[in-house]
């Protein structure tokens, strides 16, 4: 459960660089995080924990991916 800790506030220093804003979606996104890893556990074999850490790092992954898409639009993509 330990990245239940840390996957949101990482996704949400991704996301926003303003402390309010970065908690707020912190702990947005953990919900959302926890509901949607214990509903595919609901439906798996696997434990919730495995389904949350899962998620988790989706989500990172994907503020990753699109804070570098943004910056990337913002400079101009290189040739």
């Amino acid at each position: 459960m330990f990245a239940l800790l840390v996957m949101p506030a990482a996704s949400a220093q991704q996301l926003t660089a303003r402390p309010v804003l970065s908690l707020t979606f912190s702990v947005a996104l953990a919900l959302v995080i926890a509901w949607v890893g214990l509903g595919i556990s609901y439906f798996s074999t696997y434990p919730p924990g495995f389904w949350i850490t899962t998620v988790g790092f989706v989500v990172y992954l994907a503020a990753v991916a699109g804070r570098a898409a943004t910056e990337r639009l913002i400079r101009g993509s290189p040739s």
